[in-house]
């Protein structure tokens, strides 16, 4: 089903139903981007980080480290990240490691609360936040 929804797009990202080590997410991502005309591949794969695929780059990033209180809208989080980063032009590299973050945030908070501002991605990590101010 994913294949379809990528097949024309220039991103496209899936987590596996499954627990995989992170070392099985380039091969994943390669899969998608063999299978699809997308630009990019990005396979999420939780407490593992982040990797996105291109035909001619490879860029990965870990996940941060918090205590989680719930995976509900994880993915979503993590996607609002990397889309503000792509669409605001920083790099992939960058947008990932947004995505990371917010992702990461989000499980850390009450599953009512509302998805982390940018600032508060800022402070993430203790003595310089994430890189991510413009």
């Amino acid at each position: 089903m994913w294949q379809r929804r990528c097949a024309d797009t220039p991103a496209c990202w899936c987590k596996p139903t499954s627990m995989m080590q992170h070392t099985t997410t380039p091969a994943i991502a390669r899969s998608v981007l063999d299978q699809t005309r997308a630009a990019w591949a990005i396979v999420t794969a939780g407490a593992y980080g982040a990797v996105a695929l291109s035909r001619s780059e490879v860029v990965s990033v870990p996940a941060f480290p918090v205590t989680v209180r719930h995976t509900h809208c994880a993915g979503a989080a993590f996607s609002g990240g990397l889309l503000y980063g792509l669409r605001d032009g920083w790099s992939m590299q960058r947008s990932l490691v947004l995505g990371s973050a917010s992702g990461a945030l989000r499980c850390a908070r009450h599953q009512s609360a509302p998805l982390p501002t940018l600032a508060e991605l800022e402070a993430l990590r203790p003595g310089g936040g994430i890189g991510v101010a413009s």
